[in-house]
């Protein structure tokens, strides 16, 4: 199986940490953040380019953890993802973006620091006369230019001075607010890859998307054709129906184009023909379902036989 993997940035805290509530009581954490750039010279050699400034934004209790325990000055690394968004500044739209981090701590290569733990429940090390493991070949990073730079790099670059951190930003109240975004589900629209999500996130964005599968299938009466009961079984089903609902709330976002809803519903147009040819491949049904079929491939182990359930209650 492939490593699963995220978005990941490192950085250090430029401006003071703010957390602010919104009405739902969810904390916001936001933060300018410098991303520092070293250009490699032909003798191999590193120069240090001046650094570049972002928005920096967590939700939930990742905000509250980096609220608590990041400072001016702090070295960290981020996973999470880069939000693109449109901010109205004396009625022209102007181009945004922020990097929304959904684990967050200090930079292990640049930071000391004592950890609290339980006792250790770590096996003794091995013998001494065993021989020692082999360190992992070194691979030669690249470093990109001055734009948001979201790949961590071997290479840790000098602390600039407090002096030269654009403190206050553009913000100095704490940063934009994105249309009343309270936790992780509830952040801006993004595509949902469900191999890298935690088991948090996952239970979250199934209920989220379970809702409105129901309201979908209810408002335009589609039939077990096109969403079955249990749609949720299938993975094809599972994916094609997340990207609709995906491109939904993009489509139907209060700072979407007026025509945004019309192309979402020519392309649920398509979906639906993919809805159909998947439903009646797989063989699920209103009363009855049975797992979508795999084509075992020569030298694979058969899969199990495919036993059909009925379907008593939704």
């Amino acid at each position: 199986m492939t490593i699963p993997t995220q978005m990941s940035l490192p950085g250090f805290i430029a401006t003071a940490p703010q957390i602010n509530f919104t009405n739902n009581g969810g904390a916001r954490f936001y933060a300018r953040i410098g991303v520092e750039h070293f250009r490699k010279e032909t003798d191999g050699s590193f120069t240090k380019l001046d650094p570049t400034f972002h928005d920096l934004v967590a939700y939930g209790k990742t905000a509250e953890h980096a609220y608590d325990r990041l400072k001016v000055g702090d070295n960290f690394v981020a996973s999470g993802y880069i939000n693109e968004y449109e901010l109205d500044r004396h009625g022209q739209a102007e181009a945004r973006e922020e990097f929304v981090a959904r684990r967050i701590g200090h930079d292990l290569a640049r930071t000391k620091y004592e950890v609290e733990r339980a006792p250790s429940r770590q096996p003794d090390p091995p013998n001494a006369d065993l021989p020692a493991a082999k360190e992992p070949a070194q691979r030669r990073r690249t470093l990109t230019g001055p734009t948001m730079n979201t790949h961590t790099t071997t290479e840790q670059l000098a602390l600039i001075e407090s002096g030269e951190f654009m403190v206050g930003g553009e913000y100095p109240d704490g940063g934009p607010d994105i249309h009343g975004v309270v936790d992780p589900g509830d952040m801006p629209p993004r595509p949902i890859n469900w191999y890298l999500l935690t088991a948090d996130e996952a239970e979250f964005e199934w209920y989220d998307l379970w809702k409105w599968v129901r309201a979908l299938k209810n408002s335009y009466g589609l039939p077990p054709t096109v969403i079955p009961p249990y749609w949720h079984r299938h993975d094809e089903l599972v994916w094609e129906l997340s990207a609709l609902h995906t491109h939904w709330l993009n489509s139907y976002d209060p700072d979407a184009s007026p025509s945004a809803p019309h192309a979402w519903h020519r392309d649920f147009a398509d979906a639906r023909n993919r809805l159909r040819e998947w439903v009646s491949t797989s063989g699920t049904k209103l009363d009855r379902d049975r797992p979508t079929r795999i084509t075992t491939w020569p030298g694979e182990e058969p899969d199990e036989p495919n036993v059909e359930v009925l379907i008593e209650d939704r």
